[in-house]
């Protein structure tokens, strides 16, 4: 199935912005928190993801943190057949 224009016309827009952002960060030599933070930014302003509800950091899988989880239809997924370890 296409993608609509709009979606993609929104995915690239904000693409662009992030760039300059992620770039500028990577020169700066940011911290990993402040990494996390605008990949959240990302997923809410790109993807519309709510950053309040629908996104949540160091997510506790089998006695180990991952970063940034992702909640689909209200619930913290994992892809079948992962340990959940890194």
């Amino acid at each position: 199935m296409p993608m609509p224009k709009r979606v993609a016309d929104r995915i690239k827009s904000g693409l662009r912005t992030f760039t300059r952002i992620l770039r500028d960060a990577r020169s700066a030599d940011r911290s990993e928190q402040d990494t996390t933070t605008i990949v959240t930014d990302m997923l809410a302003s790109i993807f519309g993801y709510d950053k309040y509800s629908e996104l949540t950091g160091e997510y506790n899988i089998r006695g180990t943190y991952c970063d940034l989880a992702v909640k689909l239809d209200g619930k913290m997924r994992r892809k079948k057949g992962s340990s959940g370890s890194r």
